[in-house]
């Protein structure tokens, strides 16, 4: 299971497959085990594989998560920025405040 790394020793684990609600994401304390973790601030971006790998869930959940038109559809998830093509991407720095929101702010001991 991928983790997530957002500093001050906070890291995001997913919490399963298939369709999940993100309030299930939990905060784990932890210093990234043997990785540095990866800088999610500025222009870091992310593709649907990238993110999906680091939530810990699947691609096709991520563009649920997204799909305005779908059930599973969450308003508040950050939407993707279409550069042209085939390139969608998320801004990692978007991606980990939405998942600081839910988790109720800053985690900071």
């Amino acid at each position: 299971m991928a983790l997530l790394c957002l500093g001050n020793g906070v890291s995001l684990r997913g919490t399963g497959g298939g369709y999940m609600d993100t309030r299930l994401i939990a905060a784990q304390p932890s210093v990234c085990a043997g990785e540095a973790p990866k800088p999610l601030t500025g222009l870091t971006m992310l593709s649907a594989k990238e993110l999906a790998e680091e939530l810990g869930i699947g691609v096709s959940t991520l563009w649920a998560w997204v799909d305005c038109k779908g059930k599973h559809f969450i308003p508040e998830f950050p939407r993707p920025i279409r550069l042209g093509g085939n390139c969608t991407r998320w801004r990692a720095q978007d991606v980990a405040d939405y998942l600081a929101g839910i988790m109720g702010g800053d985690h900071a001991d």
